[in-house]
């Protein structure tokens, strides 16, 4: 599946299946997509600002000039995301996963533990 220029601002997207997706300047702003699955999906220029993903599948993604700021990420799997200039301030990351993750490439240090 391949998303270009798309927005779904404010929609209601629970357990929606984003598996292997490509998307580029996509908007999420404040959607609902609580335990959806963006299990290796390539994410460019995509915003996630006070959306709600808790439970979410992230795994093995690739995520570059995105934006999560004041979203609800508990409890989300970034296991071995590859991630690139991404913006968490104010980011809610209580239970989420980072394994496998090189960290150096992102600031948590403003995020919500």
């Amino acid at each position: 599946m391949t998303l270009a220029d798309a927005n779904f601002k404010d929609t209601d997207l629970e357990e929606a299946d984003f598996n292997g997706a490509e998307m580029e300047d996509v908007n999420f702003m404040g959607a609902y997509l609580k335990k959806s699955i963006f299990f290796c999906a390539s994410l460019d220029s995509v915003n996630f600002k006070s959306a709600d993903l808790q439970g979410s599948n992230f795994e093995g993604a690739e995520i570059n000039d995105a934006t999560f700021e004041n979203t609800l990420l508990r409890n989300v799997n970034f296991d071995c995301v590859r991630f690139n200039n991404v913006n968490f301030k104010g980011a809610n990351i209580q239970g989420a996963t980072f394994n496998c993750v090189d960290l150096t490439s992102i600031d948590l240090s403003v995020a919500i533990r």
